[in-house]
């Protein structure tokens, strides 16, 4: 089908009743604003041109009720005559309203994902991982000013419970490098559940090491996150001294 066919099946639509009163309303309008200073010297080309609505002759059609008007044109013949919608077409206008009260619902829900946090528990210390090694041992000795800085948290802190920064890659994606991890120590004799992320150290040389507890045919391992790094076996040179509790991250 051809332009000058597409024009001519156009201007055969049949108009409903409310959309005949809507080009009435838009051609007293349009008579108005051209005997007027601002319409003065535009020609219905330039108007369809500058405002996107179309060559002359749909510009004609649309004033004359051959096209029905729609949301979107309906806005154009706004913004060039400086009228509201409700003055053209109150039904469109009700029909706009109804989109953007849409909208705005949409905006306000993407914004509902966020709620207030949890409320602060206490603070804790946070230690080097040197420390950590001999953190049992020292918890009774342990002076405020030890600390490498002391954190907010919102679990239940305990006797015991410390932070440590998180260093290197191994527990990735779980645990970025530099996040931190609230730890509760483990009492002498103590076993947590396998799946539970631990805190455990050498013995040989108290290396303290970031690491998930799993069971394997009844023997113990600590694997880390990132298959890069291999699985150890928790053996009598290993001791789990803390249970993590909680990761933060604090972003720049």
């Amino acid at each position: 089908m051809n332009d000058k066919d597409k024009e001519k099946r156009t201007r055969h639509t049949k108009l409903a009743p409310w959309q005949v009163e809507d080009a009435a309303r838009l051609k007293a309008l349009y008579e108005t604003w051209k005997k007027s200073e601002a319409g003065a010297g535009w020609s219905q080309e330039k108007l369809g041109a500058e405002y996107k609505i179309g060559a002359q002759a749909v510009v004609w059609q649309i004033l004359n009720g051959r096209i029905p008007l729609n949301e979107r044109t309906v806005l154009s013949w706004c913004r060039a005559l400086g009228v509201r919608p409700e003055e053209i077409s109150p039904t469109l206008a009700a029909r706009i309203g109804q989109q953007h009260a849409q909208i705005r619902q949409l905006v306000s829900d993407s914004y509902a994902n966020v709620k207030e946090g949890p409320a602060i528990r206490g603070k804790v210390p946070v230690i080097s991982w040197v420390r950590a090694g001999n953190w049992m041992e020292a918890i009774d000795n342990f002076e405020p000013g030890m600390a490498e800085d002391w954190v907010d948290v919102t679990v239940p802190v305990r006797r015991g419970t410390f932070a440590l920064v998180v260093q290197g890659d191994s527990m990735e994606p779980v645990f970025t490098e530099g996040g931190v991890i609230i730890v509760d120590a483990v009492a002498d004799g103590a076993d947590p559940l396998p799946g539970k992320y631990v805190v455990a150290k050498r013995r040989s040389d108290n290396a303290a090491t970031l690491k998930q507890l799993t069971m394997d045919g009844g023997i113990a391992y600590l694997k880390p996150v990132n298959p890069r790094y291999p699985i150890l076996t928790l053996d009598e040179d290993t001791d789990i001294i803390g249970v993590v509790r909680q990761f933060t991250k604090t972003f720049d």
